[in-house]
């Protein structure tokens, strides 16, 4: 989310880190606080993501229209209207969690917002209806304490998912290399990687990449989109220009000047 829309609300997000017990499903919370003007008439860019995330949104109104959506990995960017948004609180959960908590292949949610009550337990979904965001830090308690309900702690993520989701994503690694870690045929890979994470192994470290390289932009780690391309893996320029054009829409100038 630091990254989307060229990384327009890099100081806006105030990000929590999860508590000990939710660290092995839950990267961290985060929850970004909109005014009217900021909302008002804007599209706002959201990369493509390897992580799915739960989302709970707050609209207008003294108590607002909320909903809690569960959102899968994205294999492209996603345009959002931004009309009448005003307080986001967000999970961003650890690539290969969905399984666990829904029981689902991730691939039913790749690309898609799912209402959190279609896919939760009768218990867990009646204390989703009764959930209001009023205070946002209470929220994410609230939100952590849902996490903690749901069918993850009757089933454990793939320890293999966990490994790949673990990965240091400036960490340069290749799909013929986690085959031969996983030990197991390419076709069978894509159909584990598929279900596990919403997506084959090719497009989550293409993904992964892209990722590094606006990180080490917006960061301000590397001052020339040549050395950004490098230092992320890249072949060259053209090649990270390329990546981004399919996985962003935008050349990657052109993205990041969406921040203005």
């Amino acid at each position: 989310m630091t990254l989307d829309e060229g990384g327009w609300r890099r100081r806006a997000v105030k990000v929590i880190a999860p508590p000990t017990g939710l660290r092995a499903i839950v990267e961290l919370f985060w929850i970004d606080e909109w005014s009217a003007a900021e909302a008002s008439g804007r599209q706002f860019r959201v990369v493509a993501d390897d992580a799915p995330h739960l989302l709970w949104h707050v609209g207008d109104g003294a108590r607002g229209a909320q909903r809690l959506s569960m959102v899968g990995s994205r294999a492209c960017h996603h345009d959002v209207d931004l009309s009448g948004r005003r307080l986001l609180i967000g999970a961003r959960l650890r690539p290969g969690a969905l399984p666990a908590l829904t029981h689902l292949p991730a691939s039913r949610f790749t690309d898609r917002s799912v209402p959190l009550a279609e896919v939760a337990s009768p218990t867990a979904a009646r204390t989703i209806r009764r959930m209001r965001a009023v205070c946002p830090d209470a929220a994410v308690e609230q939100l952590a304490t849902l996490i903690l309900s749901l069918p993850h702690r009757h089933s454990t993520m793939d320890p293999r998912a966990a490994w790949i989701g673990a990965l240091d994503r400036h960490e340069r690694t290749s799909v013929a290399e986690l085959e031969r870690t996983l030990r197991m045929p390419a076709r069978t890979v894509r159909a584990w990687s598929v279900a596990n994470f919403g997506m084959g192994l090719k497009r989550l470290l293409r993904i992964r990449r892209l990722h590094a390289a606006l990180e080490f932009w917006l960061s301000g780690a590397h001052d020339s989109w040549t050395r950004v391309a490098a230092a992320a893996g890249y072949a060259d320029q053209p090649h990270l220009i390329r990546d981004c054009r399919a996985l962003l829409g935008q050349a990657p100038a052109a993205f990041v000047a969406r921040a203005g």
